[in-house]
């Protein structure tokens, strides 16, 4: 489903008179309230959990020599939200992933206590490990002593607004009814249609709960303490 028969569905669902609309650009009035219904809702569900499968991009970038931050731009990754701080690996760019080794993530004090600090600010090498600065740009430790490097790795993309008529949500076809009912929530608490509200709320729970075993990391037990 697009944007426009994303709106037309929730129209359908809401009970609103007229036509279909063919466009969501220059509408006024109740039109417009529905286009922005969806939008909202379809926003809603993108920041419900900062780790969806379907807002989950990769990136790569070489190294500058001695330059240790890298800001998403520069990592080439585009519409930035969060990084996935588990998915860091390097590797020397002229032997290319045969060289490849994981880089774990620390945290941002130890890194800092660490890479910048005394002597260790001007300790050039191959890194070993990053970390997020305050910025979210990526921190590499030690600093590249060398241009030769490849990073790569995944992060999570920024919520995104429905703008064009064409415009289709990220999430798996089959969960598209999600932004359908979660605007119907939204219309039911505006119009004071309380049954328009309960049946949105009923279905869009129901449809959460399918989205989120496909979309969400699996729940994993850490072992017991001994």
């Amino acid at each position: 489903m697009n944007y426009l028969s994303i709106v037309n569905a929730l129209r359908e669902k809401c009970g609103a008179s007229g036509a279909a609309l063919t466009t969501v650009t220059g509408l006024s009035g109740e039109s417009l309230k529905f286009c922005n219904w969806v939008n909202d809702a379809w926003m809603d569900i993108q920041g419900m959990a900062e780790n969806w499968e379907f807002m989950r991009a990769s990136f790569s970038f070489n190294t500058v020599t001695q330059q240790q931050a890298y800001t998403p731009a520069q990592a080439n990754a585009v519409n930035f939200g969060n990084w996935k701080t588990d998915s860091f690996r390097l590797y020397q760019t002229a032997l290319g992933p045969a060289n490849e080794v994981w880089l774990p993530c620390r945290d941002y004090g130890y890194f800092r206590n660490l890479y910048q600090f005394g002597a260790m600010r001007s300790a050039y090498q191959r890194p070993v490990e990053w970390a997020v600065s305050p910025a979210k740009a990526i921190l590499l430790g030690a600093a590249p002593n060398a241009a030769g490097y490849t990073v790569t790795g995944e992060y999570y993309l920024a919520p995104q607004e429905l703008q064009a008529a064409t415009d289709v949500p990220s999430l798996p076809t089959e969960y598209h009814r999600a932004i359908v009912y979660r605007a119907m929530m939204f219309y039911g608490g505006y119009e004071a249609a309380t049954e328009v509200f309960q049946l949105g709320q009923s279905e869009f729970e129901k449809v959460l709960a399918r989205l989120e075993l496909n979309q969400l990391p699996p729940v994993r037990f850490v072992e017991p303490l001994l």
